[in-house]
């Protein structure tokens, strides 16, 4: 990797849950810019399961169908993505030199008892092919590892590949927090090659709202399920008897 230029930073990061995105700048120092886009999204090609800290947070299959088809899924407001969740991060280099990414790692902010509100198990929600990377909440190793073809978490990504960008480009990662024992709130720190120097950057930024991940309760006061395709009220010791997942992961093992 050669020595890039002398630049300076401004990170543009964006929080929400899909699909609106709220903006904000972090401005660093300096005119130059690395962009860096960051949301929530559990629209995966993969089985999602939410967790809500209210009972009674929605009052009918009908009601939950509706917050489906509008895509609000509720998060941060009183709603997590649980066991795994899907966040994306896109970095764009807009600097006149090359930037290389050389390192993510999880922050983590804090952690809290799972919510035993409502739970939710839904069916894969479509969802685009890009570079992904997971991170184990419940451990202490923090960095980005890659996913592999049975979806279990792998080596550190890092150590094997660097991302290089030209300027003008950008690149996405899928960025999926693994979680069992707990609620977890965290941020990804994006560590950049830049003018000879590594800077770092958080994605969501440290005035926007975290990712969040949980894992599940051992019981809730209601649940809902994936049956034959419809979404169906269910018992939850039954939902959880379905998938057995429900409580830490050292109850399950």
């Amino acid at each position: 990797m050669g020595v890039l230029a002398g630049t300076t930073l401004i990170t543009f990061l964006v929080t929400s849950y899909a699909p609106r995105l709220l903006a904000s700048v972090d401005r660093l120092t300096g005119a130059a810019e690395v962009v860096v886009y960051a949301y929530e999204d559990p629209s995966t090609d993969r089985d999602v399961i939410l967790a809500y800290e209210r009972g009674d947070q929605f009052k009918d299959v009908e009601a939950l169908h509706q917050k489906l088809v509008d895509r609000d899924y509720g998060l941060g407001k009183g709603g997590y993505q649980a066991l795994r969740s899907t966040n994306r991060v896109i970095v764009e280099n807009r600097m006149p030199a090359d930037v290389a990414v050389v390192g993510i790692a999880f922050k983590l902010l804090e952690k809290r008892n799972p919510p035993a509100g409502t739970a939710v198990w839904l069916n894969p929600q479509g969802g685009e092919t890009v570079v992904q990377l997971g991170f184990d909440l419940d451990s202490f190793n923090s960095r980005a590892r890659a996913i592999a073809p049975d979806q279990e978490l792998g080596a550190d990504y890092f150590a094997q590949n660097r991302v290089l960008l030209k300027p003008g480009e950008q690149i996405e990662f899928s960025m999926r927090g693994d979680a069992t024992r707990q609620l977890y709130l965290w941020r990804a720190e994006i560590s950049l090659y830049v003018g000879g120097t590594v800077k770092k950057v958080m994605a969501p930024p440290e005035h926007e709202r975290p990712f969040a991940t949980t894992g599940l309760a051992k019981t809730f006061t209601s649940a809902f399920d994936n049956h034959a395709g419809d979404i169906k009220r269910v018992d939850p010791g039954l939902f959880c008897a379905r998938h057995a997942m429900c409580g830490p992961r050292e109850d399950r093992d």
